[in-house]
């Protein structure tokens, strides 16, 4: 599989020219193996899947909505980076929406993120257990501003639906409450 994707067999609007990975641009869920179906196939029917559900959540409009409350052009590739974040930190699917806010309002502040889940995989993509005193390193997100340079995970449904729909609020900063629950200030 991951030969079909090096050698570009694998064709998707969402991975920008410049990026080699596929990291977050293959929708995680369960395909049927059909008859004939080869690697390839299947890695594309997971990347068609990926585009599909951006559009169904509507990309489009999301991308205007951003760009008018938090003054952010981001693009279908930018939102899959926050989408993948939400994947990896919320708690529960409520929460969602609120951890999409937190992450639009640092980034229209020009704060760094702060998010653990970007720098756990940064440090592994780094071969090291801590990037947040590095600040050289790409996915420190503790002493740089913006967005990491991939998505760090596969988001499902419903990272992307909070990602394109996020909850209107003040919010700054979550912290972890209790298991899967976040208070939000």
């Amino acid at each position: 599989l991951q030969a079909e994707l090096d050698a570009g067999n694998v064709t998707t609007y969402l991975r920008p020219a410049d990026q080699p990975s596929y990291e977050g641009l293959l929708f995680p869920a369960t395909y049927e193996k059909v008859d004939g179906l080869t690697g390839a196939g299947l890695l594309q029917q997971m990347a068609t899947e990926m585009e599909d559900r951006m559009q169904r959540h509507g990309a489009d409009a999301a991308r205007a909505r951003i760009a008018q409350e938090w003054g952010l052009e981001l693009t279908d590739y930018e939102l899959l980076k926050v989408a993948s974040m939400i994947q990896a930190e919320a708690g529960n699917v409520e929460e969602a929406p609120q951890i999409a806010t937190v992450i639009y309002n640092r980034l229209s502040q020009g704060m760094p993120l702060g998010i653990d889940a970007v720098d756990r995989y940064g440090a592994e993509l780094a071969g090291t257990s801590v990037v947040f005193n590095d600040a050289s390193l790409p996915y420190n997100t503790r002493r740089r501003a913006g967005l990491p340079p991939t998505p760090i995970s596969a988001p499902g449904d419903f990272a992307i639906a909070a990602a394109l729909q996020p909850a209107s609020g003040p919010w700054m900063y979550y912290v972890l409450e209790s298991e899967r629950q976040h208070v939000f200030v």
